[in-house]
């Protein structure tokens, strides 16, 4: 019978100074005492410089990126800003009534360099943002499917509506705000209280639709929220356009209230019931506000 070969396995380690194999760095190993913490520096003191930058350069471009970071974006412009794209029809009333007339939405948009991220603009509201002392009146409303939504009209400290009933009376003719807020949000987010106190103490009324089951009010229907479905806020509109039709109404969308804001005007049905719409995911919505009661 042919004799059988031995197979070799052969194994390379990084080698010491005096060409010996650095025995002592996996003695430890076996040591059951050994410190996890000194074995994970020794390891990693094992591998080469350039292959750690490498790693720490491709993790900060990941990071800053998923985090959607744009200071050095900023820098290299001069910190002037990018302008905002607005997406319109020339021919809308829309525009020629509300658009064009803002002139903050022609102008370039510039965040504060040092919180030149989305993400730690909310980290920054949460954590140290001064939540305004605005307060609400709720008006339950009933939709057509039997859901029951909140809609809490809002008041500001030295407002004029502080001290009375917050809900304008049907003869009015103030513009009535009607706000649309994101996913999870409601009257009680600390963006949308901001919102509606700067807004309230204009002197203009300011409602916030809730979403079904948000605001504290249970599900009353088989129903659930779905940001695509509309019909929620045009038969909102519809109820203040009846029941307060002298004031023109504006519908200011926040995050994903901007789609179905968009959604309902695309339709053609609830534009009929406004003279007045915003779209907005951040950006002053009270100063563009107070432009168009300006002009």
């Amino acid at each position: 019978m042919p004799a059988e070969r031995e197979s070799a396995i052969h194994f390379s380690f990084p080698l010491c100074g005096d060409g010996d194999i650095p025995m002592d760095c996996f003695r430890s190993l076996h040591d059951s005492s050994a410190n996890p913490y000194e074995l994970l520096f020794t390891a990693a003191a094992l591998i080469p410089v350039w292959h750690s930058l490498g790693s720490l350069i491709i993790s900060c471009v990941f990071l800053y990126n998923y985090s959607d970071f744009h200071f050095w974006q900023d820098f290299f412009t001069g910190f002037r800003g990018s302008p905002v794209d607005l997406t319109y029809s020339s021919n809308s009333h829309i525009y020629r009534g509300v658009v064009s007339k803002c002139r903050i939405l022609h102008a370039r948009y510039l965040a504060t360099p040092w919180l030149a991220s989305p993400h730690l603009q909310n980290l920054f509201l949460s954590s140290f943002g001064n939540t305004p002392d605005a307060t609400y009146q709720r008006e339950i409303f009933r939709l057509s499917d039997g859901c029951t939504i909140a809609l809490d009209w809002a008041a500001a400290a030295g407002s004029h509506v502080l001290g009375g009933s917050f809900v304008p009376v049907d003869d009015s003719t103030t513009p009535i705000v009607v706000v649309l807020p994101g996913l999870t949000s409601d009257s009680d987010s600390a963006y949308i209280r901001h919102l509606a106190f700067n807004t309230a103490k204009m002197g203009w009324n300011v409602v916030i639709s809730n979403h079904r089951g948000l605001g504290g009010v249970p599900i009353t229907s088989d129903f659930i929220y779905n940001c695509g479905w509309t019909n929620d806020i045009r038969e909102v509109c519809n109820h203040l356009h009846h029941k307060h039709p002298k004031a023109p109404l504006f519908l200011i969308g926040t995050s994903i209230g901007v789609l179905t804001e968009g959604e309902g005007l695309h339709q053609g049905r609830a534009s009929k019931k406004m003279v007045r719409a915003f779209g907005s995911t951040m950006g002053n919505v009270e100063h563009g506000l107070r432009e168009n009661q300006e002009s």
